[in-house]
């Protein structure tokens, strides 16, 4: 289910239409500029889960 949501972000977004002659989001009035793969790159980056590294770390016993 999230490549569809990624594919219709990317649809929406991204690519100029020809018989629109901007993007689908642009002429709704979502948004005016034009965005590219890094913009949903960063979306995604943005909602990952931060890891939980401890602050310090224990030596090695053996």
């Amino acid at each position: 289910m999230t490549m569809v949501h990624l594919f219709f972000l990317h649809y929406n977004f991204c690519p100029i239409h020809k018989m629109l002659g901007i993007t689908p989001a642009m002429e709704a009035g979502i948004t005016d500029t034009l965005r590219n793969m890094s913009w949903i790159i960063g979306l995604i980056d943005a909602r990952a889960k931060k890891l939980n590294k401890p602050k310090t770390y224990r030596k090695w016993q053996k």
